[in-house]
């Protein structure tokens, strides 16, 4: 007698199975394992490619089970839950190499040969893809999983890693889906305000954030602070080092008590404001921004300042052009004279 394989539409279960499929009529086998695959995927669930390569798939917000008829969406990030269907990032083969990110901005990498890098994906308000990277380590367990960008959902976060030079493939088992979702308020912490010992005879010292922040695009403001000698050294502090945890403050000449403390401020790094001169009869000005941001996600808010002339000019300013690093402003006629400034206030929305 040839051998019949078993199908699984002969096996039927008769007890209820409210959750999987609660309005099919016949709970066969076949039923039963589609509707239990369906449950079992994520929103934004993060694929390998089958033959494993570089690219990464990322599938949408809400999920169907075709099977029970029930759904499953993202959490809402800030007061919406953003529309998004499908995306892929992309990880260039070599270090410092830019990952593509569709939809979102592009993003350096930073894994140096011989190391391991975590990379955190978001969702943002506006349906776009956020890509944030850990400090690299030459441990994979010890490579850290980077701060919540704010304003955004975090979901998987997937290890790469540099061998002799080149970016491995990315497999199925690196990566690694969030589950419980939530959040999307955005409750990384901005910035920080510290005082931190120093001791005898040290020419610098290594600051620990509180937390970790989302990336290095940060100031510090340090001061020595010594409340108890009558002559303290008067030194000039200049930042040695930074990274997503902490920084380095080294200054010239070993401190000559343990009396002294680091006092600094970390302000939140997701704000920058400045003025900017304009040229006489300028109708628009270019500005350079002090820190490069991770991408165009920002709002600029400009206003004129002329404390000099008796009767300056009203007009409206107009932002133009952004990109990373810079932005543009204009106005409709040309300024009457050299005395104009551009106040501007910038904040990072992710």
């Amino acid at each position: 007698m040839a051998f019949r394989e078993f199908d699984s539409r002969q096996t039927e279960y008769r007890g209820l199975l409210q959750q999987l499929f609660p309005h099919v009529p016949r709970q066969t086998l076949d039923i039963l394992l589609q509707s239990i695959d369906l449950d079992l995927t994520p929103p934004l669930r993060v694929d390998a490619s089958a033959t494993p390569d570089l690219v990464v798939s990322i599938g949408p917000a809400i999920v169907s089970n075709t099977q029970s008829d029930r759904q499953k969406s993202i959490p809402h990030i800030q007061s919406s839950i953003p529309a998004f269907t499908s995306g892929t990032v992309t990880f260039p083969a070599a270090n410092a190499g830019n990952i593509a990110v569709t939809p979102g901005g592009d993003l350096p990498l930073n894994c140096p040969v011989g190391e391991y890098v975590k990379v955190l994906l978001s969702l943002d308000s506006g349906g776009q893809l956020v890509v944030t990277l850990g400090t690299p380590n030459a441990v994979e367990a010890t490579a850290n999983v980077p701060a919540i960008p704010s304003n955004t959902l975090p979901f998987a976060y997937v290890t790469l890693f540099n061998s002799a030079g080149v970016i491995q493939n990315v497999q199925q088992d690196k990566i690694y889906q969030l589950s419980g979702g939530g959040g999307g308020g955005g409750s990384v912490q901005a910035g920080f305000a510290q005082e931190v010992s120093i001791g005898l005879g040290v020419t610098s010292i290594a600051v620990v954030f509180p937390s970790l922040l989302p990336g290095t695009n940060y100031v510090v403001v340090p001061s020595m602070v010594n409340i108890t000698d009558a002559n303290p050294q008067f030194q000039d502090i200049v930042i040695t080092n930074k990274s997503t945890s902490g920084f380095t403050a080294s200054w010239n000449a070993p401190t000559d008590t343990a009396n002294y403390v680091l006092g600094y401020i970390v302000p939140v790094v997701q704000q920058t404001v400045g003025e900017a001169a304009i040229s006489n009869t300028a109708t628009t000005v270019t500005v350079t921004l002090p820190i490069p941001l991770s991408s165009v996600n920002y709002v600029v808010i400009g206003s004129m300042v002329n404390t000099v002339d008796a009767t300056p000019q009203f007009q409206v300013i107009d932002i133009t052009a952004k990109t990373a690093t810079s932005f543009t402003a204009t106005w409709n006629a040309p300024v009457d004279s050299a005395n104009y400034r551009l106040a501007y206030h910038l904040a990072e929305y992710q």
